[in-house]
Order: structure tokens, then sequence, then C-alpha cells
């Protein structure tokens, strides 16, 4: 089987409990240094309720006739799952500190704080859970970076269309990139310098000129051929 996966392909698809429906896939959360996928965001819709849970992605298995997500626990297994609050990815935990840039009023719990000096502001709200521990500071969510601008060492080379995700270890396989010229690359995570929020660019350690090794046609091809190979070799062991 195919483990190499598109994330916008999970994105809105249903995702399941041991007994029955859970919610839907909204994101994924991965950390920038590793690529590991930390947690898969669902969105939780029943009567009287609308939250959003962490999943851990080891905690579940990809159903391999319709491709569903399921969840080897049941759902008031889940009800202890942690919220999505919980965990911020860094747009989430930056959104604070924008109250130093324009002139709104800033809520902490139920009290509305007046407007304040730039200089002062930034100390109202700072990046912490309820307990006072930090967020992780490179905690991502594929929904932000999607849409960023690919910075190569010799220039600005195209947009981040995807992340293609190895889902047998659930870590991010490589970056689908839109070229400047209209291809699709697939560049794999070796070649991340980093990610800028606050430039909204993904960088990577290579040049224009040697990003089309990597031709995103290429990689479907050979993903084919593997395929197909392995549903061969399984004929012939039966």
């Amino acid at each position: 089987m195919n483990t190499l996966k598109n994330a916008n392909s999970f994105i809105q698809k249903p995702i399941n409990a041991l007994d029955g429906p859970l919610g839907h896939i909204a994101e994924f959360y991965f950390d920038d240094q590793s690529g590991n996928i930390k947690y898969i965001v669902v969105d939780v819709v029943k009567v009287f309720i609308h939250k959003k849970i962490l999943i851990k992605p080891e905690l579940t298995r990809i159903n391999d006739i319709d491709h569903t997500l399921y969840v080897e626990k049941t759902s008031d297994e889940l009800k202890k799952s942690p919220l999505a609050h919980n965990e911020k990815p860094i747009i989430e935990q930056r959104k604070a500190h924008q109250h130093e840039h324009y002139d709104w009023e800033i809520y902490m719990g139920s009290e509305v704080l007046p407007s304040n000096p730039k200089h002062e502001t930034y100390f109202l709200i700072e990046p912490k859970n309820p307990d006072g521990s930090f967020f992780d500071p490179h905690l991502r969510t594929t929904r932000v970076v999607n849409g960023y601008t690919a910075q190569f060492n010799d220039g600005l080379g195209g947009k981040l269309l995807d992340f293609i995700i190895d889902t047998s270890v659930w870590n991010i396989h490589c970056f689908m990139i839109s070229t400047q010229g209209g291809e699709k690359v697939c560049l794999p995570w070796a070649l991340l310098k980093m990610i800028s929020f606050e430039e909204n660019k993904i960088y990577f350690n290579t040049i224009q000129s040697g990003i089309n090794d990597y031709a995103y046609l290429q990689m479907q091809s050979q993903e084919h051929h593997n395929e197909e190979r392995h549903q061969v070799n399984q004929r012939q062991v039966h």
C-alpha cells in the first residue's frame, strides 16, 4: 500500500472512532525541526457542541478500501483528548503580540482592557498555557504554512501547495511546490532551512535550477511503479 498521502486530501474528510463518527479533519500540527506530525486536529460538531480536539496520529489507522481515517479509541475515551487551544501553533501564539501594531481593545478573560501604548501592550498577553507552561515554539499548522512563498538560495521560486505525508511513520516526506514556471516539484524535508512566520516564507537549501530533479510527476510515477510491484509480489505469494 502506498503510504505517501497529500495532506490536503485529508482536509474535511470524516474521521471515525471505534463506535462511530467523530468529526472532520481540520488540519495537521507538525514540528518544524523534525517534520513529525504531532497532532491531527479534528473538528467535532454535535448537538450543542462544536470544538476542536487533538488526536495523536499513532492512534489512527487508514482504511485501505475507502481511505477513511479511524481512531483506535471509543468516543468516550476521546472525551479526554486535549483541546486545540491547549497546544497552539506559532500563528496562534503570535496573535496576542499583534496588539503591538494595531489599536485594538485587548480581552483578558471577562475583563476588557483599553488600548495601550505599543511598549506596554506586549506584556499583557504571553504565549502560555493556563498552567503557566510555554507553548511549543516549533509547532506549526499545515493550514497556515500552505501558501507560503518558497525562497531558494538564489531567490524566490514559487509557492507551497501541499505537504506529502508518509502515513507509515506520520512524518512530512516532502513539500509540494508550484514553481514560477508553473511546474510542480516535491522537495524533500532534508532541503528545508527554515519556515518564517514573519515573512510568510519557507526557505530551502538549494538553487532553482536544482529543483527540476524533484518533479512531482516523476515522483508520482515512481510511487505508482512501486505500488504495482508490491501488488504483483503479493499475488505471487498467494
